[in-house]
């Protein structure tokens, strides 16, 4: 009886060790886990601090490009007054232009005029009186990109990078302008710009209708 006794009181004890053992076992495990918590933390926060260092840093400014005194244009440094004045009465529209530009119709049909005003400021502006619906806001085989105040007009802005291409050639960038008032629809195209230089833009300040 004695020794059934102390057979379940030793197999206690080992319960009772294996018991400790696991629970040493869980606390080890438990203190480990706050520690790999504790490393995941401290690295996410270390990541973070870097990356809002890293925007803290602004990019190093470029020096603004100078003009020399015979590039720099400020605004109204051009004004129309003491021009001459150039009538269409075909088309009912009038505009001003400097002395020093050449003005001269290129196409009777549609009555293309051709204002040039140095060497390589020119721009062409034609009326049409027999066009479709669809001509009023497709222009130069393309949509509207936008539409500019200019003088007392708004007109439609176009523009091809790539200009008119046949094959593998393609025509230098072509800026165009249209606007339609009342039957007439008037249109100016502009060869290797990307919009109208100061001078054009007061020259088409000027434009209007006659009767």
């Amino acid at each position: 009886m004695k020794r059934i006794f102390d057979k379940l009181r030793t197999a206690q004890l080992e319960v009772v060790r294996s018991s400790r053992k696991a629970i040493l076992m869980l606390q080890r495990l438990e203190k480990l886990r706050y520690v790999w918590w504790g490393v995941i933390w401290g690295v996410i926060i270390l990541v973070a601090t870097l990356a809002s260092g890293c925007n803290t840093f602004s990019e190093p400014e470029m020096p603004s490009p100078t003009l020399s005194p015979s590039q720099e244009l400020t605004p109204g440094s051009f004004t129309a007054e003491g021009w001459n004045t150039f009538i269409n009465d075909a088309y009912h529209y009038a505009f001003d232009y400097p002395n020093s530009a050449i003005v001269e119709v290129m196409d009777k049909s549609t009555e293309t005029i051709r204002i040039q005003t140095s060497g390589n400021d020119l721009f062409l502006l034609y009326a049409l009186v027999d066009y479709l619906t669809g001509d009023v806001t497709y222009f130069l085989d393309t949509a509207p990109i936008g539409q500019r105040q200019i003088g007392d007009f708004i007109w439609l802005e176009y523009f091809l990078p790539d200009g008119y291409c046949d094959g593998p050639d393609c025509s230098p960038p072509i800026y165009g302008l249209q606007m339609e008032h009342g039957d007439t629809l008037y249109r100016v195209m502009i060869y290797s710009q990307e919009s109208t230089t100061e001078i054009q833009d007061v020259i088409l300040a000027t434009f209007r209708i006659i009767p």
